[in-house]
């Protein structure tokens, strides 16, 4: 599960938004990561049965520059 979450946050965690073809968008934004997929990283995950996420409690917002990083998760 942890594997999957770090692949979210390669896939989506960009410092700029950018398209389905790689490519920064402009005018240059930053990147939010939606609280939904996070979720989907982990039901998606072999031997999940059910899951609650404490934090964050929404959406992932990143300024231009900002790179989102996974901190210490604790599974119960």
């Amino acid at each position: 599960m942890t594997a999957a979450l770090a692949n979210v946050l390669s896939l989506e965690g960009s410092p700029v938004q950018r398209d389905s073809a790689a490519l920064t968008v402009l005018p240059v934004t930053g990147v939010t990561i939606p609280f939904t997929h996070l979720s989907a990283a982990i039901s998606g995950s072999a031997d999940e049965w059910d899951h609650q996420i404490t934090v964050p409690t929404g959406d992932v917002v990143c300024a231009i520059g900002e790179l989102a990083t996974m901190g210490t998760i604790t599974w119960l």
